[in-house]
């Protein structure tokens, strides 16, 4: 692949269109996407509601799965229709840090955005580097934050506040403050006294939103 970084995360793939993958290709855009945070294809043109499709369908699970309200003008109910004017999409979806598919028992391996129609300037993507920032805490709230648990307050569904990426091997903690942290909804891992659980939260919240040196604001 030819592709361009950026800082300090993602890249962008070059004179690649991806509905032409190979094989070869998806396997390397996976551990790219896996290394760097994210992948970005530009000035694609033409793109169909099957071509979305079959991208999807060629990384990770290979399942499209699309949790959120169905938007009438959403033309498959795999497809998340977002839009800041009602009549044309769901709007107000995601205005605060999260990891889409916190909801999910099993998340989202992968996820697709593409952008119909951009502003002439701003509407940027804020993405965090989870594994740098958890990198970088010390190492008593590096294993204390190993042993915690997130409860998800509309789900249920549980999940580790620290996972370790299938690809990488690199350890990353969880954010979504959107559907958890809000509400105080915590799960003490591996015998943890619930009194401690709690008393996460005022250190936690402060690491939000991180560092400036692991974001990057990407127009997609």
């Amino acid at each position: 692949l030819e592709v361009a970084d950026l800082h300090p995360l993602g890249s962008s793939v070059l004179a690649l269109d991806p509905r032409q993958l190979t094989p070869a290709c998806v396997a390397e855009l996976q551990e790219l996407a896996a290394r760097r945070g994210f992948v970005r294809f530009r000035r694609l043109e033409n793109i169909t509601v099957a071509d979305l499709l079959r991208i999807s369908q060629s990384f990770g699970g290979r399942e499209v799965v699309s949790r959120h309200v169905a938007h009438a003008q959403s033309p498959d109910d795999g497809i998340l229709r977002l839009s800041n004017q009602a009549a044309r999409g769901v709007v107000g979806v995601g205005p605060q840090w999260h990891s889409d598919g916190s909801t999910e028992a099993r998340v989202f391996s992968h996820l697709l955005f593409h952008a119909q129609q951009m502003p002439a300037s701003g509407g940027e993507t804020d993405f965090a580097d989870l594994a740098a920032a958890y990198e970088a805490l010390p190492p008593d709230l590096q294993e204390r934050w190993s042993r915690l648990a997130s409860v998800n307050a509309y789900s249920g569904a549980v999940h580790p506040l620290v996972h370790r990426h299938p690809i990488t091997g690199r350890k990353a903690q969880a954010c979504s403050f959107s559907t958890w942290a809000r509400r105080g909804r915590w799960c003490p891992g591996r015998g943890m006294a619930q009194a401690r659980s709690a008393r996460l939260r005022p250190r936690l919240s402060p690491q939000w939103p991180p560092a400036p040196r692991f974001l990057r604001a990407a127009q997609l």
